[in-house]
């Protein structure tokens, strides 16, 4: 059997969801994690995060939310252009703790 990815997809691109995968369980289960780098189509500066909309990373937040150590930190990395006005949210978006932006030579040097 193929590895699968933290959603229930072997690499071959075949669903899992009928068959119990014991390394996506393990996976999946929160430990008390201290970062996660957070994937995103668009961010904000007030921690929102525009997604593919599947709701897999802040699901995975909310369980850490219940784990003794809390949410993880989370920080995305992102170039300026993903950096929006205001990203629309829903009730089950966790926010992001910070956004890492490109930045571009001629703005280090002032040129």
């Amino acid at each position: 059997m193929l590895p699968c990815s933290l959603e229930g997809r072997r690499r071959d691109g075949n669903s899992m969801a009928s068959t119990t995968c014991c390394c996506c369980e393990e996976r999946a289960t929160p430990r008390g994690l201290d970062l996660i780098l957070m994937p995103g189509l668009g961010f904000d500066r007030n921690g929102n995060r525009l997604s593919r909309g599947k709701g897999f990373y802040d699901t995975y937040l909310e369980r850490c939310m219940k784990h003794p150590k809390g949410k993880p930190y989370t920080i995305a990395l992102a170039f300026r252009e993903q950096l929006c006005q205001d990203i629309p949210v829903g009730d089950n978006d966790v926010l992001i703790d910070e956004v890492l932006l490109q930045w571009y030579e001629d703005e280090i040097s002032g040129g």
